[in-house]
This record gives structure tokens, C-alpha cells and sequence, in this order.
């Protein structure tokens, strides 16, 4: 109901203009992954720990980007949605890393599994950064 106002419309997909960006190969690279580093707790009683980790990582290298796992799940299917991601590496932590200090720092685009300190793990991903 009222009266009529007078007005001009436009629409444009985003999906669209995302499509030309990358058909014009605009895009910058990083940008088309959506994380650096996957954290993936083992047990909700370590999401609190991690997010400690998070808040430290993006402190300590301002330009990481970092996610965090949240809901649960496998190993297996939290790997699935790192690789997903786009990350280039993710850390496992559990319990016992948790008790022992040490972190499982998994590469996702290829290279060995290694367990590390927290020291080991910003100098590994200092070195990632660089890359």
C-alpha cells in the first residue's frame, strides 16, 4: 500500500563477478584458499587450548591466516575439510600433545609428519610463511 515512489534497480550475482575475476585471472593467489594453518582439537576438552593457539599465531604473524576445526568429528573428516581448506599445514592437538607440550604438525601439501614445540612450531611456520 501508499504511494507510488518513483526508483531504479540494478542486480549483479556475486557469483558472476567472482567468475570474471578469475576467468581475468585477477584473483590474487592468496586469496584462493581460505586458511594457512588448520588447528584440529582431538577432544572438546583441548578447543579452549586451541583457541589460545589461534589468538597466538595470529598475534605472533599478523598475515596468517588461521581456522579453526569446530564441531567434532573424525580425524579422518577433520583432515578432509583442512585439505578442503586450501591450508598448507595442520596441527593436531590432543590431550597428551597438550600434556607433553608438543604439537603434530601434519603438512597438507606434501613433506613428513612431525611432532613439534611450540618454539619449533613458530620457527616451522615462520619458514611457511616465507614460502
Amino acid at each position: 500500500g501508499g504511494k507510488p515512489t518513483p526508483g531504479v534497480g540494478f542486480a549483479l550475482g556475486m557469483e558472476r563477478v567472482v567468475m570474471l575475476m578469475e576467468a581475468l585471472e585477477v584473483i590474487p593467489d592468496t586469496y584462493r584458499t581460505q586458511a594457512d594453518v588448520y588447528l584440529m582439537p582431538q577432544h572438546t576438552t583441548c578447543e579452549a587450548a586451541i583457541r589460545k593457539l589461534a589468538r597466538r599465531l595470529r598475534q605472533e604473524f599478523p598475515p596468517l591466516r588461521v581456522m579453526t576445526h569446530i564441531g567434532g568429528g573424525s580425524l579422518k573428516s577433520q583432515l578432509k575439510k583442512a585439505d578442503k581448506s586450501g591450508a598448507l599445514m595442520g596441527l593436531i592437538i590432543g590431550q597428551s600433545e597438550l600434556d607433553s607440550g608438543h604439537f603434530v604438525c601434519k603438512p597438507l601439501r606434501g613433506g613428513e609428519q612431525e611432532t613439534l614445540s611450540e618454539a619449533g612450531l613458530l620457527k616451522r611456520i615462520s619458514i611457511l610463511r616465507d614460502m
